[in-house]
């Protein structure tokens, strides 16, 4: 997956290098099922036992599944709807697409994954406000809260998660409420 590069301004606290999503394919557009792509309303705060659209402050692009992997694409349906479920005051996202749950693989530079069919460690967030109804969203590492991010590395953006980083480094976040 090539990503194309966007020269954006830095506002604030997000001011990681930012690279747009690559938009679905034709064909996986076409596969959409029965929910549609939502009207965009206010921002809301994430609350266990509602669907969101998550979509990225910076590039307008949202968290997407696609083909296995999590892309900030453009909405496509139950792919990018995410569910909200808590455990022990830990928010966990978990796609309608997949019913997998929103997580990272561990390690330094972790990537996002969409892959967990239980809702465990790897899989906790914790969504913090900056401001409005803007959020970054740390996840646990061990004891540590880790930030999600771009990376890109010979011309393929993924989303990963940056250890040893203030939370504030994070990309901020925009929830949006979808009615099924």
């Amino acid at each position: 997956m090539v990503a194309k590069e966007t020269t954006l301004e830095p506002q604030g606290p997000d001011d990681l290098t930012a690279y747009t999503g690559t938009t679905p394919p034709e064909t996986v557009a076409d596969s959409v099922d029965a929910i549609s792509n939502v009207e965009l309303s206010t921002p809301v705060a994430p609350v266990p036992g509602n669907t969101f659209l998550i979509r990225s402050v910076l590039c307008g692009r949202f968290f997407t599944l696609l083909d296995g992997k999590i892309v900030l694409g453009q909405q496509d349906g139950c792919s990018s709807h995410w569910n909200c479920v808590e455990n022990k005051y830990w928010l966990g996202f978990k796609n309608l697409a997949s019913g997998n749950y929103l997580g990272h693989s561990g390690g330094t530079k972790s990537d996002l994954r969409c892959s967990a069919q239980r809702y465990g460690g790897y899989e906790y967030f914790a969504v913090r406000p900056v401001g409005g109804e803007a959020y970054v969203l740390p996840t646990t590492f061990w004891e540590n809260l880790s930030t999600v991010g771009i990376k890109k590395a010979m011309g393929v953006e993924s989303l990963v998660t940056f250890n040893n980083r203030s939370v504030s480094d994070g990309l901020i976040w925009e929830f949006f409420k979808v009615q099924l």
